[in-house]
């Protein structure tokens, strides 16, 4: 069966380039999202205190950034109440930035993010500010809206 996002689903955190700008680390944080069986009936799943967190090699310049090669992290949290934790595979970082502010999309999973028994792909769109526009120095904070594909295989 699969899970689409019932709602946006809010999430904090950053995403921050080392001094060479060749690697990105990850955390986000989302307090709850709701995911609805799709197509049809069927029951929700719901997931709470969720931490997202990876390293991933990066190209940077000060208007993009942008994954090399696939990576790992780890998500954990509650699902539908109980304690979950995952290593799921780490892709598509990519960021477009201009002025100031962006675009960062992401994606948890799919096939070794694992809760609740079911395979999971989170891919996050967030917006993103930046701390300073030097690529060297370069800290994404302040994301927002995520949760653009959530689904369960």
């Amino acid at each position: 069966m699969d899970f689409q996002l019932a709602s946006p689903a809010g999430a904090t955190g950053t995403i921050s380039l080392n001094s060479a700008g060749t690697q990105a680390t990850i955390t986000l944080d989302v307090a709850s999202a709701t995911f609805s069986a799709f197509p049809g009936p069927g029951s929700s799943e719901l997931f709470t205190s969720v931490q997202y967190s990876a390293t991933v090699g990066v190209f940077s310049s000060a208007t993009v950034i942008s994954q090399l090669a696939p990576g790992s992290g780890t998500v954990s949290g509650l699902l539908n109440g109980t304690p979950f934790t995952s290593l799921p595979a780490v892709a598509n970082l990519t960021c477009a930035l201009s002025g100031g502010t962006g675009q960062c999309g992401v994606a948890f999973g799919p096939g070794s993010f694992t809760a609740g028994s079911q395979n999971w792909l989170h891919t996050f769109n967030v917006t993103v500010s930046t701390a300073t526009p030097e690529p060297s120095a370069l800290a994404l904070l302040a994301l927002g809206l995520a949760g653009l594909a959530l689904r369960r295989r």
